[in-house]
């Protein structure tokens, strides 16, 4: 009787914290981290792959907002646009997905020029079965045309920016120095290390805000990239 109650217990739990297997996946994943053109609308979509092998009704639930309401843009789902990007505690549901149909949730944003980062998060749930739900994220970033390329091209590149936690610098060129700036040119970070053309940086001890990464090999500087930290 003990060993009985213990796996009810065990199962009331399980259920209880959300391992529940998802009737859809995510592609190409649950997060979009990304700068945008200030100046140009923007559009990304997350798509949701039906598990089920039959009729999936998916809801959502916007769960954090943050961009600024100087920005135009929307969301949209499938099979209906929202007419803007809504508020938290807003709720829709998409049209079925049949078989092996993908869903999606899109955000369209023009920040109209300004240079601000936030962040929109939302929940996708099984209607027919609440508990079954993940969340999606956009993680962006709004700068001028100047910086994408500049965050683009050349020798390196930084990922993700922007950045929490930690960063990855990859070069064509081996490296042996890395120094973080503040927009004021004030030394924030140095790391000397042996020579390699990969590294990851945490950012724990930076502040929320912009930075300049200067990737240098020999006292010669390879590359200065922008790279945006938040919380």
């Amino acid at each position: 009787m003990k060993n009985i109650i213990t796996l009810v217990l065990t199962m009331s739990l399980f259920t209880m914290t959300g391992f529940a297997q998802l009737s859809f996946s995510w592609d190409p994943n649950d997060t979009i981290v990304q700068n945008v053109d200030s100046d140009m609308y923007t559009e990304l979509d997350i798509h949701q792959i039906n598990l089920t092998g039959d009729t999936l009704e998916l809801g959502i639930e916007v769960v954090y907002n943050d961009i600024p309401a100087t920005w135009d843009g929307m969301i949209c789902i499938q099979g209906l646009c929202l007419g803007a990007i809504q508020p938290v505690g807003f709720t829709a549901q998409m049209s079925p997905i049949y078989d092996t149909m993908y869903g999606y949730t899109k955000l369209t944003v023009f920040p109209q020029g300004g240079l601000e980062s936030c962040k929109l998060r939302i929940r996708v749930y099984d209607v027919n079965s609440p508990s079954e739900s993940d969340t999606c994220t956009w993680i962006l970033n709004s700068v001028s045309t100047n910086d994408i390329n500049e965050i683009s091209s050349g020798e390196l590149t930084v990922f993700p920016n922007p950045a929490s936690g930690l960063f990855k610098i990859t070069s064509k060129t081996p490296f042996n120095e890395v120094w973080i700036t503040d927009l004021q040119g004030r030394k924030v970070k140095h790391i000397a290390l042996d020579s390699t053309s990969e590294i990851a940086i945490p950012t724990g001890n930076l502040l929320s805000g912009e930075y300049f990464v200067e990737v240098i090999s020999d006292s010669e500087l390879i590359e200065r990239i922008k790279l945006m930290k938040y919380e």
